[in-house]
């Protein structure tokens, strides 16, 4: 599902948008949104996605799989022994 963020404020009311022409930018997270770089009339400007506010968590991804693919290994290795180990 797709939102758009058209702006900050304390008070809870709606600001009435029913649609048009945005200029903002798309952040991903769950789900995407559209965050306009000029606020709607009334509203303060939200803060801009920063990239860097992301985490970095590339190496513990690339270890999580590596220890499945040598979890694979082994699991083969003993199927293979318990076969041979079989044939006698």
């Amino acid at each position: 599902a797709t939102s758009v963020v058209v702006g900050w404020s304390l008070s809870p009311e709606d600001p009435g948008f029913s649609g048009g022409l945005i200029e903002g930018v798309m952040v991903s997270g769950s789900g995407f949104r559209i965050v306009a770089i000029d606020p709607m009339e009334g509203l303060q400007p939200v803060a801009r996605p920063d990239p860097n506010d992301l985490p970095n968590n590339h190496l513990s991804y690339a270890g999580q799989w590596f220890f499945f693919a040598l979890t694979a290994l082994v699991i083969y290795f003993l199927a293979l022994r318990s076969r041979f180990a079989n044939r006698d």
